[in-house]
């Protein structure tokens, strides 16, 4: 009975080990993901408040659209760094977990909460522009 025991034992300590070392991977890829959505949406905020500016203060129509026109850009051109980014640390995420055989719920759960923040952001920059 005793080595029945000790494995049941080293058994519990390995699976602890491994939802410990589990947490350890979702938490850091985590931080990974908010450290790029603040990066990117501060430099997205940026953007569109010298759009507003520009909106507000260019009086010459062709010379608004045009410059306006050039913030555009440059948004979309930071939501899609910004979504390859986050895709790529997903992506790894996932590959990590799996090479665990450990749940990938997460990876989803990440990716939605995401998406939802980049459209709320989005409702927010269109608001705030008066499109």
């Amino acid at each position: 009975k005793e080595p029945v025991k000790k494995l049941e034992k080293q058994d519990s300590q390995a699976e602890k080990l491994d939802s410990q070392l589990i947490v350890q991977i979702e938490s850091g890829y985590y931080k990974r993901l908010k450290d790029l959505e603040g990066q990117y949406m501060g430099r997205a905020d940026e953007v569109v408040a010298n759009m507003k500016y520009a909106i507000d203060n260019i009086k010459d129509p062709s010379l608004k659209e045009a410059t306006i026109e050039g913030y555009k850009e440059e948004v979309f051109a930071l939501i899609d760094q910004c979504d390859n980014e986050v895709y790529a640390v997903l992506y790894d995420m996932q590959n990590e977990l799996e090479d665990l055989q450990a749940d990938i719920s997460k990876v989803q759960q990440y990716r939605d909460e995401y998406n939802e923040a980049k459209a709320t952001k989005q409702s927010q920059y269109i608001s705030k522009l008066g499109y």
